[in-house]
């Protein structure tokens, strides 16, 4: 890994393993979580952890031991391999299968109940740790456990068996360290089916269509000179078999060296699954298509593309996929990390997982709008905070602010009240790190369950007296029970209407915003030049935001593509992919000197003998861009010269 990426991981690593001994020498038989996103070092920060802990002697050395399970062969042995890593870097007298055991689920549950000596459990993927198969593991007295997770929570929104994060780091804040990479999304229109059922593979078969396989495929040549190395999600085994298929009979196999398959125990290659990842990590370009088994603990840095063929409403989920792009790579100091979202029309999904969704610590499933809040210092946190209070109305005895810390996180949960002759105000809840499990539990817990709400007609008091029983405390501090009840009941009766029902125009959505707070330096002073060509762009603000935050490769090449109507829109290339657009534009200047700008079938020819770097969509940008002579192209290591 390159010397200032681990430097950037130590740094925050440092006060997580600081956090978590802190918590288990105060109380050795504490269960505590270390919540670090998919991509930002779970594995390692965790083996630190227990290495620190025999170092100071909070374990002793041949008197206690640790227990770390994990649901798949792949955790256990990138586990496994950690530790022998870290043991040797540290020159620890420890030794694994000894003073440290790192096992599968069922190993874990016969070491522990044969051995007296562990004193300590650490769960991988904590978020399936409410399974009946995990329960063992709680029951000792004595015992600590430690449980890493992406997300503090479980799928069906009920909160997992600890008693607070010990620690925890959030998406934009790995992102600002330049830990991992923030990926670029680019959409691709998919088809409208009749999907009832997202778990049902008899359902999600009826994506599995040689026109909307053809569209990913045509996706991926599209972005081929970007894409290097490819994870394609789809949704059932059928699927992934047929795609594969597919993509071997189109060019793609002119541009990629290896495209598979794996499902399960299953593979293309025919290899035992341990085998078939040896050999894909060795493929310079390639892709693969997947089950659901390239989520939790398949590591290639080299990874740097995600196709998310497969629709989910689950957050975490889409979290651990597109995990496997986000890493740096240590032997490609210029990697950049891309999503492709095939964007379906289903009718039972009317709310998007995207790229924002990263930036949240909460459910989904009520579809609260998101939105950023940007601070750069005390003054302008407080202020950045009134500001928000001030635009959502917010009544004086919900303006909380919190005490600043520039290591801690916060977001707010904004919950839309009525208050009658069509005016509105939001209760709020700052959260911090102090209260941030109590009330994502609470809120997760309330979000999976609220359609239920709404169909059988429980009422407040029912549902939060119920609340009260899992949380065992109270959930939101300050605000009243009726005014959230109301809140998620009004955004469950939303998600369950067709949005392009007057109905649900006029009801004032969003009921639920969640904003969230993120640290950024003074903004860069940009060259004028740079902000005229700018101008314009229908996405100029997230262009801008891009450059503020130098998320690009200082070899890359800002685009400017003129729209059929009116504006344009802004595009970050390579500069390979910038010189192949240049010599498509040379080669329509020459045809249009040869035989006039009108022939469109001339230039149409130029199209078809071409490969066109980017979406086909745009190849009409090019030739506008040279009809009108425009100026498309901003190198941006110019900025790096200013």
């Amino acid at each position: 890994m390159n010397q200032d990426i681990a430097s950037r991981y130590d740094e925050f690593q440092a006060q997580a393993v600081l956090n978590v001994t802190k918590d288990f020498r105060e109380n050795p038989a504490g269960r505590y979580l270390l919540v670090i996103p998919t991509g930002g070092g779970k594995t390692v920060t965790a083996v630190k952890c227990v290495c620190e802990m025999f170092d100071k002697e909070f374990l002793g050395k041949g008197r206690d031991k640790v227990l770390w399970v994990a649901h798949r062969e792949e955790l256990v042995e990138q586990a496994k391999s950690t530790f022998a890593r870290l043991i040797a870097n540290r020159k620890l007298r420890l030794t694994l299968d000894v003073d440290i055991q790192v096992a599968s689920i069922n190993e874990g549950r016969a070491a522990f109940a044969n051995n007296a000596a562990i004193k300590l459990i650490v769960i991988d993927e904590a978020h399936h740790a409410a399974a009946p198969s995990y329960q063992p593991f709680f029951g000792r007295p004595g015992v600590g456990v430690l449980g890493l997770t992406a997300t503090p929570s479980r799928h069906d929104g009920s909160p997992l068996d600890f008693e607070r994060e010990s620690y925890s780091i959030g998406f934009p804040d790995l992102v600002k360290r330049g830990v991992i990479l923030r990926p670029t999304i680019h959409k691709v229109e998919g088809v409208e089916t009749d999907i009832d059922d997202l778990t049902s593979s008899e359902e999600l078969n009826k994506l599995n269509t040689a026109d909307r396989n053809k569209k990913i495929i045509e996706a991926v040549i599209a972005g081929r000179e970007a894409y290097q190395k490819v994870i394609v999600y789809v949704g059932t085994k059928e699927h992934a078999r047929a795609l594969c298929d597919q993509m071997k009979s189109s060019p793609l196999s002119n541009y990629y060296d290896s495209i598979s398959y794996v499902v399960g125990e299953d593979n293309s290659r025919g290899l035992e699954r341990k085998a078939f990842f040896a050999a894909e990590r060795k493929e310079r370009r390639s892709i693969i298509v997947n089950v659901q088994v390239l989520t939790e603990g398949y590591d290639d840095p080299s990874i740097n593309t995600v196709v998310m063929a497969a629709p989910s409403r689950s957050k975490l989920y889409y979290m651990q996929a597109l995990g496997r792009a986000l890493r740096h790579d240590p032997n490609n100091d210029q990697k950049s990390a891309y999503v492709v979202e095939i964007d379906d029309r289903l009718p039972n999904i009317r709310y998007r997982i995207d790229n924002r969704w990263l930036f949240s610590d909460v459910s989904d499933a009520l579809e609260p709008a998101v939105i950023d809040a940007m601070f750069s210092d005390t003054q302008t946190f407080d202020t950045t905070l009134q500001s928000l209070f001030n635009d959502y109305n917010v009544p004086q005895s919900d303006r909380h602010h919190p005490a600043f810390a520039e290591a801690d996180r916060f977001s707010v949960l904004l919950f839309k009240q009525y208050r009658g002759a069509g005016s509105h105000l939001h209760r709020a809840v700052v959260i911090h790190n102090e209260n941030r499990a109590r009330v994502v539990n609470a809120f997760n817990y309330l979000s999976e369950r609220a359609t239920q709400y709404v169909v059988q007609d429980y009422s407040a008091n029912a549902v939060f007296t119920a609340l009260r029983n899992v949380v065992q405390s109270e959930p939101f501090l300050g605000i009243d029970d009726r005014a959230i009840f109301d809140a998620i009941t009004n955004a469950a009766k939303l998600t369950m209407c067709d949005r392009d029902n007057p109905a649900f125009i006029a009801a004032g959505s969003p009921w639920i915003t969640f904003c969230s707070f993120q640290f950024r330096l003074q903004a860069m002073t940009l060259p004028e030049c740079l902000r005229n060509f700018v101008n314009g762009m229908t996405n100029e603000a997230e262009v801008l935001e891009r450059i503020e935050r130098h998320e690009f490769a200082d070899s890359d090449t800002l685009l400017k593509l003129p729209l059929p109507l009116a504006g344009s829109y802004g595009l970050f290339v390579t500069s390979e992919t910038a010189e192949d657009l240049e010599a498509i534009r040379h080669e329509l200047v020459r045809v249009k000197e040869a035989v006039g700008q009108e022939q469109a079938d001339q230039l149409g020819s130029v199209r078809d003998r071409t490969v066109f770097p980017l979406e086909l969509k745009y190849f009409h940008s090019m030739t506008l861009i040279v009809r009108e002579s425009l100026d498309y192209q901003y190198a941006l290591r110019r900025l790096a010269v200013a």
